[in-house]
């Protein structure tokens, strides 16, 4: 009753000499390996003239995934990741386990910001000691250390030579060597000096520029001499209380950067676009919260301020900041601003002439249909179908797909909704853009989209970049615009196994087998619709859903409009593109994405909130 993974080895490998014996050997050292941020073994076996491992299964992403997305990790990010790696190889050295093959696409993060180690021990079993026992080198060239290109013993100084070079590729976006060939990496290893990290990455602070130049010492002994010392080190340089992996979270990332302040206050005026990204991350060793953001100490001694103060003093301070709040909220609030105007026009009106004036007709920046009721018909060009009220049944029968989140199927009840026919094209997009100045998608050319593409899906756009649209449209028009949940979105989607049915048609929608390469005008396949009458949900680009992911949400799920987990790192993603397998446009498929990501093949489309005029 728990989901296990199963990492099955090749057959041929039973074959070698006294490899049975190292397996028994490693896998019961390694299931005594306890520690949250190692990968735990539960069980091994042999069948079927193989072996296989039966291990925890990590929900999350690599950190090779992460690298490739972004590039470079900034420096709070990549200390934290480190940081519960080298925990990990302390905990196995201690035990005489070494990794030997430290790199991150065995470093997972889960979805709390966890960091999990895989594979300790399997280079080992497979290679045995060294490299000429074997014939071959134990180890990824990229990330392998001196002495195991050289075929030498392995120890602890083999494992953190390995964590320095991942460390300097995720402060750099690249490795300290390139090659053309295994061999040839391995001897850079061996004999070549790499670029300090710091004249490819400025921001590379010099204490770690040297952190990370010792950790790649050719001599093992000018190495750190334990992962301990490394840890110490690290600890020194950048201080415990910025690991947002151990903490509860600091950063509170704001959802728009670039526009003014009164355009942010005009984008996100409803309680439910203050969206930050904040990172709810646990302490490894304890249930204790750590640490409180980095503002509380100021609060703190604020308090104490004041506490100290006399009570004649403390009463003065009290009425000038009643003052000052009461400033703020004439001019700050809707209602303080309505009391403030009406107020001054009262006393104004009281002294002034009366005097007629023709009233200008108003002007819009964009024309607004007249007849509101209809207006959900086409909204700035945007078309919706109407999604009646009722019951459905959500997600797919356990087992049946291979994918462990997209079960049980349960049923679903969802109130009437509007959602628009298309994804959001980039002409669409532009007018928000034009209108607020807000950050257009990188592909854009000076806040211009690709000439002849402006009936294409706009991507590249973040789940915020899609919100802040959202919000936009809503102040508008007077609408309630707003990304789908998930169970709307499948709702819309649901026909079967893909939009329009049960079976896939070759050519029905843009996907990978269809060789296109890129993203086609909306509405292009005719056949990518579903039977409620909205287009391109099996293919062309991936759209982000409101909710935030959860791996096991459909076990927990509510019964009537279910809107996902209330918080997490990652939003759920659905739908099928351009540069993915038709196997992608599943209807019930589930993905997830960070909500900073701008992805080549994600875009959105939006729904309207009913109302009585928009239904009538």
């Amino acid at each position: 009753n728990r989901y296990a993974a199963v990492k099955m080895l090749f057959p041929h490998l039973a074959g070698e000499r006294n490899f049975v014996k190292r397996f028994r050997e490693e896998m019961q050292a390694m299931s005594k390996l306890k520690h949250p941020n190692i990968v735990d073994i539960y069980d091994y076996e042999e069948a079927y003239e193989t072996y296989f491992i039966i291990m925890e299964v990590v929900v999350g992403r690599s950190l090779d995934t992460m690298i490739k997305e972004t590039g470079v990790l900034d420096i709070d990010t990549s200390v934290s990741i480190i940081r519960q790696v080298l925990k990990a190889l302390q905990c196995a050295h201690s035990k005489g386990i070494f990794h030997r093959d430290i790199k991150p696409n065995n470093i997972m993060i889960n979805d709390a910001g966890l960091v999990k180690v895989l594979d300790f021990g399997i280079s080992k079993i497979i290679g045995g000691e060294n490299l000429t026992q074997t014939g071959f080198m134990v180890g990824t060239p990229q990330y392998i250390s001196p002495e195991q290109a050289k075929g030498e013993p392995i120890t602890a100084a083999s494992d953190l030579y390995s964590v320095s070079v991942v460390l300097f590729e995720m402060l750099t976006g690249e490795p300290p060597f390139k090659a053309e060939t295994p061999v040839a990496l391995a001897m850079a290893h061996i004999k070549d000096t790499p670029t300090k990290p710091k004249k490819i990455n400025p921001n590379v602070t010099s204490a770690m520029d040297r952190f990370i130049m010792r950790g790649l010492e050719k001599n093992p002994s000018k190495r750190f001499a334990s992962a301990e010392e490394m840890l110490s080190e690290l600890d020194r340089i950048c201080p415990a209380e910025k690991d947002f992996s151990e903490k509860t979270p600091r950063t509170l990332q704001p959802v728009i950067s670039k526009p003014g302040k009164d355009q942010k206050e005009r984008l996100f005026s409803d309680d439910s676009s203050q969206e930050t990204i904040l990172r709810e991350d646990i302490d490894v060793h304890s249930d204790k919260t750590l640490m409180q953001p980095s503002y509380v100490p100021f609060i703190q001694r604020w308090i104490l301020n004041i506490k100290s103060m006399s009570y004649p003093r403390m009463i003065g301070y009290f009425i000038f900041l009643t003052i000052i709040a009461g400033i703020l909220w004439l001019s700050l609030t809707s209602s303080g601003r309505s009391v403030f105007l009406d107020s001054y026009h009262s006393v104004a009106a009281m002294f002034a002439e009366e005097e007629i004036v023709e009233a200008e007709p108003e002007t819009r920046y964009f024309a607004i249909p007249e007849n509101v009721p209809k207006a959900y018909g086409n909204v700035f060009g945007i078309t919706f179908e109407v999604i009646g009220a009722g019951e459905f049944t959500m997600g797919a029968k356990p087992g049946s797909t291979g994918a462990l989140d997209d079960s049980p199927d349960h049923k679903v009840y969802l109130d009437t909704f509007l959602i628009s026919h298309y994804e959001i094209t980039n002409k669409e997009y532009a007018m928000f853009i034009q209108d607020t100045g807000y950050p257009a998608p990188p592909y854009w050319n000076n806040g211009t989209y690709p000439a002849g593409k402006q009936n294409r899906p706009v991507v590249q756009v973040s789940w915020f970049d899609a919100k802040a649209y959202c919000n936009w449209l809503s102040q508008k028009t007077g609408l309630s615009f707003r990304l789908p949940t998930e169970a709307e979105w499948e709702r819309a989607a649901n026909a079967g196994k893909f939009p329009w049915g049960d079976r896939w048609r070759t050519g029905a929608a843009n996907v990978l087998e269809n060789g296109t390469d890129e993203p086609v005008d909306i509405g292009s396949f005719d056949s990518d619709k579903s039977l409620t009458g909205v287009y391109d949900m099996g293919g062309n680009i991936r759209e982000w859903t409101q909710d935030y992911y959860s791996m096991s949400e459909y076990a927990v799920s509510k019964y009537r409009n279910p809107s996902g987990p209330n918080n997490g790192n990652k939003r759920v993603v659905r739908g099928g593109a351009f540069n993915l397998t038709f196997k992608e446009s599943r209807v019930t498929r589930r993905n997830s994405a960070d909500p900073r990501s701008q992805r080549e093949n994600l875009g959105f489309r939006i729904v309207l909130n009913p109302t009585s005029e928009t239904m009538s």
